[in-house]
C-alpha cells in the first residue's frame, strides 16, 4: 500500500503488489488528484532512483528526503498508523475477512478526506473541499456501513433463481454511484448499484 497525504490532512490510498510499483503509484496520484508541490520521502531505493527522479523533474515536483531513522518527521506516517488502526477496528467489528483489507482501506481514508477537522490549515473545512475547492458527496459514504448485509440484483440469472442476491458492502466505487460488494459465500468482488438493505 502507496499512502500519500497532504500537509491538510487530504490521504490518498493506491494498493501496490511490491514496492516496485512506487512509479505508477506516484502516476495515478498526480493524473486523480494533482502534481504535488514537493514530495517529502523516506529514503527508500524504490522512491529515489534515477528513473523516478527524472519524472519527478518532468512533472515539475520538487523531491525531498528525509534523515534515515526519522520516519515519525513524515506526515504520512502518522495517517498510515491512524488508518491501519481504523482499518484494524473495522475488520475486528464486522468480522470481515483479512482478505478485503484494501477495500477498508480505501474506504477509511475517503472518510478521512470528507470529515472536518479542527486543523488550523483547514479553516473549519474537510481536506476534500480545501484539496478540490468543491464540496465532496458523502451520501455514498455513509449509507452503508462496512461490510454490512446488502441485497443486489444479479443480472445474468435467468428464471427461475432469484435476481436479488445477498451479499455485503464493501464500499462505494471510485468513478460512479454504484457500491462495491461481495456476493454472499465466496470472495467474488463486482461493482453494483445496491437496490435494498438487508437488516
Amino acid at each position: 500500500m502507496q499512502l500519500f497525504a497532504s500537509n491538510k490532512g487530504f490521504v490518498y490510498v493506491v494498493h501496490m503488489k511490491s514496492k516496485g510499483k512506487f512509479p505508477k503509484a506516484l502516476k495515478m496520484f498526480a493524473k486523480e488528484i494533482r502534481v504535488p508541490l514537493a514530495l517529502i520521502l523516506d529514503p527508500a531505493g524504490e522512491q529515489s532512483s534515477n528513473r523516478m527522479n527524472q519524472f519527478y523533474h518532468e512533472i515539475g515536483t520538487i523531491l525531498r528526503h528525509l534523515e534515515e531513522h526519522t520516519q515519525w518527521a513524515n506526515l504520512a506516517e502518522l495517517y498510515i498508523g491512524l488508518t491501519k488502526e481504523k482499518v484494524r477496528k473495522d475488520v475486528r467489528e464486522s468480522d470481515s475477512p483479512i482478505i478485503l483489507w484494501d477495500h477498508c482501506t480505501e474506504r477509511k481514508s475517503r472518510i478521512n478526506n470528507l470529515t472536518a477537522r479542527n486543523l488550523f490549515q483547514l479553516e473549519g473545512q474537510n481536506p476534500h473541499l480545501v484539496t478540490f475547492g468543491v464540496e465532496g458527496d458523502i451520501s455514498n459514504i455513509f449509507k452503508f456501513e462496512w461490510f454490512e448485509w446488502c441485497y443486489f440484483r444479479q443480472r445474468k440469472e435467468s428464471f427461475p433463481l432469484p435476481k436479488e442476491v445477498l451479499g455485503r458492502v464493501l464500499g462505494p466505487s471510485r468513478m460512479d454511484r454504484s457500491f462495491r460488494v461481495v456476493l454472499y459465500g465466496t470472495y467474488e468482488r463486482m461493482k453494483r448499484t445496491i437496490m435494498w438493505l438487508k437488516r
